[in-house]
């Protein structure tokens, strides 16, 4: 190591250590001294230094103490950004840093999106492919009959026939589109492209496509001037709180358009997808704009992606405007179920207080009356949840087991923490604790829970009823659930494919909605209408408040 590249790791690992610290006058003398320093030669050892003073920029850029830091950390950003286009890159490569590349096997939406947003830096890795036999079995579905015999000569490879096939587009444009236009569902469509593994080599070239230059413009920058909130002592009453008036935006046409593209952007610069954002609806889009410099993204899914019964969205954290985490809700009958990450970029700021706010936000999106955790979140069949003890963070928050088996468990463990300081739970213990979700009521109220309802039956159920009374013939079955349903209910119901996976739903408690008052007939129909409109808030709120349907379907699961 030269006596640079040392004095770069001594000034990066200090101020590392007080990131997280109120002492800006230490943060903008070390910014001041790394900003001064000639730029390393890039090679196995600084590209360390270099990537993790990059992390600490952006941790300073979503936790500036003042305005003086905040404009110190942009500009050594900016230095960053001109650095690295001039040295050699390729020790960065994978690091999602601007003017790298990075290669991945994305899926179907995201690589679609990735050769119409960035056309001339988005293409086909060939020199990564370890099998390119799948993508000539399925080249011929991409052409022509007459194609098909150029595709076909055993003097012509596969790389060989996109070249002459793309013309002035690149490969990945080529493919993609074809795909595109295959006249099969989406998820046929979706299914095909992913069974080739298509490696993709992604140039962070363009504005807005890294991690060093994805953030929403024109944000307003908060300022911690005091210490970073650690611990919120009543966590319920802040969940419960009203939000900033004017604090939700929902948004239309081309900001739309900017916000899923900077959505996507974070996660996939990351090498990450998350499904409702991949297949976001720019009709399902809103902005929520909190105190602290906080912004949480919420995006719809698209109609013929969502799924039968619950409503999801996809979700992303920003901080002074800089993508901070990323993850999922999914919401029935009350009961909202939470999936969440934070990048590992801005571990140690106020994740806590973040994701209570989550809370707050999804409390008002869904009028969620219990959140649930899934224990996958918390370290079931994860590691990475052990390693951070997550079952204790959500535990702090309020969050329980319903299992009072599994509760006394907890508590015994909760006791032995309480009464020995030094004592920490250990992995085997952890993964114990993980073995069951988690809940937090937010209401005196009942409400069934996500993950301990058993809905599976109901997906058992019509496959029984498809299988044995119409021999497997879906459509059939369609018709007649249509058909008798119509009748029952005494209206028009829409015609689209989630409306019919409902209309089977309700096909199979058809004797109880009988029952039923016109009023409560026209809200089902109502209900089954929302679920294919431009946003599922409309479903979810109809749901929620149909407590014959919860009923007629809790009733059917418990009878199976």
């Amino acid at each position: 190591m030269t006596a640079r590249e040392l004095q770069w790791k001594r000034l990066i690992s200090k101020l590392n250590k007080i990131r997280s610290e109120n002492n800006p006058a230490l943060k903008i003398k070390l910014l001041d001294s790394i900003a001064s320093m000639p730029f390393p030669n890039l090679n196995s050892t600084s590209s360390k230094w270099i990537l993790q003073l990059h992390e600490l920029l952006l941790f300073l850029y979503a936790y500036p103490d003042n305005e003086k830091i905040f404009l110190t950390v942009s500009s050594c950003l900016k230095k960053l950004r001109s650095k690295i286009k001039i040295k050699s890159k390729h020790f960065l490569d994978d690091s999602g840093i601007i003017n790298t590349s990075l290669t991945n096997t994305f899926d179907f939406p995201i690589a679609k999106w990735l050769a119409e947003k960035y056309p001339q830096n988005a293409e086909i890795a060939w020199d990564l492919f370890e099998d390119d036999e799948p993508l000539q079995n399925i080249a011929p579905i991409l052409s022509g009959a007459s194609e098909e015999l150029g595709i076909d000569d055993e003097n012509t490879s596969i790389k060989q026939w996109f070249s002459k096939a793309s013309g002035k587009k690149k490969n990945l444009t080529l493919l993609t589109q074809r795909i595109a236009k295959l006249n099969v569902a989406p998820k046929i469509r979706d299914h095909l492209y992913d069974s080739m593994k298509i490696p993709i080599r992604w140039k962070l070239l363009d504005p807005q496509s890294s991690r060093t230059n994805t953030f929403l413009p024109h944000a307003n920058i908060y300022y911690h001037k005091e210490p970073l909130l650690r611990n919120i002592p009543d966590v319920l009453s802040e969940i419960k709180r009203q939000l900033p008036i004017f604090s939700r935006q929902i948004c239309r046409e081309n900001n739309s358009i900017e916000l899923l593209d900077l959505a996507k952007s974070a996660l996939s610069a990351r090498l990450r997808e998350m499904f409702p954002i991949s297949h976001g609806n720019l009709n399902d889009i809103n902005l929520y704009t909190l105190e602290r410099g906080l912004s949480i993204l919420t995006i719809g899914i698209l109609p013929e992606r969502r799924l039968p019964l619950e409503s999801l969205w996809g979700f992303l954290f920003l901080k002074n405007g800089l993508p901070f985490g990323y993850g999922c809700f999914s919401s029935l009958f009350g009961c909202t179920e939470i999936a969440a990450n934070v990048f590992d970029t801005f571990r140690g700021g106020e994740s806590a207080w973040i994701y209570i706010q989550l809370l707050r936000v999804i409390r008002h999106h869904t009028e969620a009356k219990a959140l649930s955790i899934m224990n996958s979140q918390i370290g079931h069949n994860d590691e990475e949840g052990i390693k951070s003890g997550a079952f204790w963070f959500y535990y702090k928050l309020g969050f329980r087991p319903i299992n009072e088996e599994h509760l006394k468990l907890v508590e015994a463990e909760r006791m032995r923490i309480k009464n020995n300081p030094d004592y920490r739970s250990s992995p085997n213990m952890l993964r114990k604790l993980a073995k069951k979700h988690l809940h937090l009521k937010l209401e005196d109220y009942n409400v069934p829970l996500l993950g301990e309802t058993p809905y599976a039956k109901i997906g058992f159920a019509v496959t029984e009823l498809i299988a044995s009374h119409y021999d497997g013939s879906r459509e059939s079955a369609v018709k007649d659930a249509r058909k008798a349903m119509s009748r029952i209910l005494g209206a028009k119901i829409s015609n689209s494919i989630l409306s019919n996976e409902l209309i089977l739903i309700a096909f199979l408690v058809k004797d109880e909605i009988k029952k039923w008052n016109r009023q409560n007939r026209i809200e089902l129909v109502r209900l089954i209408n929302a679920k294919s409109s431009s946003s599922e808030q409309l479903y979810t709120m109809i749901s929620n408040r149909h407590l014959r349907w919860q009923k007629a379907l809790l009733h059917f699961i418990q009878s199976h």
